[in-house]
């Protein structure tokens, strides 16, 4: 019992909890597609043929007819589809249609929409990549994301190629065409169009339907602005805009410069009032138009703080997902290392390691000691427990070489070289617990019987009590550990999860935002903030974790870092 899991792996995950992972999937990704602000206008599709060139008519549907339109596509390639297309085109908005389609049918596949961004070449093979990543995006814990995993048919929507660093790119290709070496695993790679010529010696042999997203034509944004004017007010001077400057029109026809535009033009604005440069360049036009809508946006501020404020925080954030490798954002992903600390810092985030299990079962046996030697001096023994174990937690913290990792802990999963792993790293702070209980013990022992063998007896039995400190705990959190799969639905459920097992990880959490507070990295109410940064369409959010609303909103807010 020992050295065996205490959860079994194989095991499928109950129906009841599939079901709620499905809808919870479904909830999200239609949520997900809403926040994007597409789905309204037609979609322009094309085959590609083997060599890469454009074969056959374009496809326009209607905005009704996309999701079902997908599924047919999918199926038409036999499960394996790329998409291609210009940044903003809608490639992101195309799999969220798929996903939706595919979970509404009957078919037990599950299909999964994955970011490709923080894939790196350090993994060995995809599997291992999702062993990583999957959690995160069903919202639930990794023992739950390991069932699925190994049990259920997954259909791997991966989105963002282009978005894996160029050095990592071709290990990337070589794990995704390993996985699709089982001719039963199902998945679709979206991809920048430009990066189309990289994949020549991959499409053939991998994917058997490649399309492009196309553009949409001036007709169809013309006579879709027409159609929104009845009840969108920023649509006709929209309209009246794209008749006078040809380069807007030009970038309007990427559906995300569309959706931009509308945001820009709901402030009530006209045209010559935003400050456009005169210009023929259409890249620079979609810069202005990407510029001027987070501008406008942020001229309210946040809660009394000011445009630059907000600016200077989001850049911050979108720094440091970018340097990560993040596309998601959940709470527990601020990590020490964000920022460069103090050994007194790390020592107060080492200090609340010190409360949680380990601090409250040694201090149960400081008190039982001191209980045994003198009767009602229990509490005091508790308390130099704790007082010990919290200390010599900050010390440990403070000389460490690495920032502290803050970890939740939403499920026990035991292992003989998990626990081997584990000893490894608390030796020093084991040994330490060890040598202090036994000159405690040593001290109560002298003065009760002034007697030297008997003292070294005792300091003897100290050592050993001392020792048993750190398997007892393990043991208890064995009986402790729960089959409950957990759905993370609100932004601290991973914390509150972790502290029902006596791991109080949400006080390094607590700690470090007040550090990136006084720093002015990050707002102190951060849940807020970032809510709020949905309303302005600048993220958006699920309910437990934020992102960018596009790669090209996040990349914006990166650049404008200034450094350390």
């Amino acid at each position: 019992m020992w050295f065996r899991r205490s959860s079994n792996l194989s095991q499928a995950p109950d129906a009841k909890f599939m079901a709620e992972l499905r809808a919870d999937l479904l909830h999200r990704y239609s949520k997900r597609r809403s926040d994007k602000l597409a789905g309204k206008e037609p979609v322009n599709l094309r085959k590609i043929s083997a060599d890469i060139g454009v074969s056959g008519e374009v496809m326009t549907l209607k905005a009704e007819q996309v999701s079902t339109a997908m599924f047919d596509l999918f199926v038409e390639g036999r499960g394996r589809l790329l998409l291609s297309g210009v940044p903003g085109a809608g490639k992101t908005t195309l799999l969220l249609q798929l996903a939706e389609a595919q979970l509404n049918s009957p078919h037990k596949e599950l299909p999964v929409l994955l970011n490709l961004a923080s894939w790196r070449s350090s993994f060995k093979n995809l599997d291992e990549w999702l062993a990583e990543v999957l959690y995160l995006e069903l919202s639930t814990n990794r023992v739950g994301a390991d069932q699925v995993r190994q049990t259920i048919p997954l259909i791997l929507l991966l989105d963002g190629l282009d978005e894996v660093p160029e050095s990592d790119r071709s290990s990337c290709l070589a794990a995704i065409g390993e996985y699709g070496a089982d001719a039963n695993r199902q998945f679709a790679v979206s991809c920048r169009k430009e990066e189309l010529k990289a994949l020549e010696e991959f499409i053939p042999t991998n994917i058997y339907l490649p399309i492009e997203v196309a553009q949409l034509t001036p007709e169809q944004i013309e006579t879709q602005l027409l159609a929104w004017s009845f009840n969108q007010p920023e649509a006709k001077p929209l309209l009246q805009a794209i008749r006078q400057d040809a380069p807007l029109l030009e970038a309007l026809r990427t559906p995300f410069f569309l959706n931009t535009a509308q945001l820009l033009f709901a402030s009530g604005k006209r045209w010559e009032q935003f400050g456009f440069s005169k210009t023929e360049d259409v890249k620079i036009r979609e810069s202005e138009l990407l510029e001027r809508f987070i501008t406008e946006a942020l001229k309210p501020g946040w809660r009394n703080h000011s445009a630059a404020q907000v600016e200077h925080w989001l850049s911050f954030l979108a720094s440091r997902m970018n340097r990560e490798g993040l596309v998601v954002f959940e709470l527990r992903d601020l990590q020490y290392d964000w920022w460069k600390w103090g050994r007194h810092q790390f020592a107060l985030a080492g200090a609340s390691k010190g409360v949680g299990i380990f601090g409250l079962f040694g201090s149960i046996c400081s008190c039982l000691i001191f209980e045994i030697f003198e009767k009602g001096y229990g509490f005091i023994g508790f308390s130099v427990g704790l007082f010990s174990l919290v200390f010599l937690s900050a010390v440990v913290a403070a000389f460490e070489k690495t920032p502290p990792e803050i970890w939740t802990n939403d499920y026990w999963d035991w292992s003989f070289s998990r626990f081997s792993e584990s000893l490894k790293r608390v030796r020093i702070l084991w040994l330490s617990i060890a040598i202090l209980y036994s000159v405690f013990i040593a001290y109560l022992a002298w003065n009760e019987t002034n007697d030297f063998l008997k003292t070294l007896i005792w300091t003897l039995l100290g050592i050993l009590a001392g020792l048993s400190i750190l398997p007892v705990p393990i043991l208890l959190a064995m009986l402790y550990n729960s089959p409950n799969l957990l759905i993370i639905k609100t932004p601290y459920q991973r914390f509150r999860a972790s502290a029902k097992r006596f791991h109080f990880s949400i006080l390094q959490h607590w700690h470090l935002r007040w550090l990136l507070f006084r720093k002015n990295l990050l707002p102190l109410r951060l849940v807020f903030f970032l809510n709020d940064m949905a309303i302005q369409h600048f993220m958006e959010t699920n309910g437990a974790t934020w992102r960018f609303r596009h790669r090209m909103v996040q990349e914006y807010f990166a650049n404008k870092w200034k450094g350390e």
